[in-house]
């Protein structure tokens, strides 16, 4: 079974997203800049927008390789 009582550190800035569980730290390059370009087609912040920024974050940490 798997603990999940350790604490997630989650940091979202311009142009870098970063991420610390358990000591390890994670930091990727794209940040909101990229996000909101990549999800929000229109300029608006609606339902979809917000369903699609989360796709792109799944997708940026699906990228890295994470213990």
């Amino acid at each position: 079974m798997t603990d999940l009582n350790g604490v997630l550190k989650f940091s979202l800035g311009v142009d870098q997203l970063s991420f610390e569980m358990d000591g390890q730290h994670i930091q990727l390059d794209q940040g909101l800049s990229y996000i909101q370009s990549n999800s929000m087609r229109h300029g608006f912040l609606d339902e979809l927008a917000i369903e699609a920024m989360i796709y792109v974050i799944e997708e940026l940490l699906e990228s890295v390789q994470m213990k």
